[in-house]
């Protein structure tokens, strides 16, 4: 259950614009993630892509937040990115305390 919320700042928070926020369709986040990694000088193949949107939830910011990982993994490595090496990164490399990743994640698929 919520807890109360002021009767005064109740009447504040309802009076300006009340805006949906939805999330992207795949498409569209496949273009966002894509269009990130080419900025990093990244190729994300359609299995890299298949992989992170089956595992992750989709809320964009968490997807970033793995693509930059994900960069600095590939990267202190020499090697581009791919499935086995994202499993490996996950498997070696887990998140820092306080980013850790929104997941139904099986290493082992």
């Amino acid at each position: 259950m919520d807890p109360p919320l002021r009767e005064d700042l109740r009447t504040r928070l309802g009076w300006g614009q009340v805006h949906a926020v939805e999330s992207l369709p795949e498409v569209q986040t496949r273009d966002a993630l894509r269009t990130e990694a080419g900025r990093r000088g990244l190729v994300l193949g359609d299995e890299v892509l298949d992989y992170l949107l089956s595992r992750f939830a989709r809320d964009l910011g968490h997807l970033m937040q793995l693509l930059d990982r994900l960069d600095h993994y590939a990267l202190s490595r020499a090697r581009p990115v791919t499935v086995p090496l994202l499993r490996q990164m996950l498997a070696e490399d887990p998140a820092p305390p306080g980013q850790e990743l929104q997941a139904g994640l099986e290493l082992g698929t």
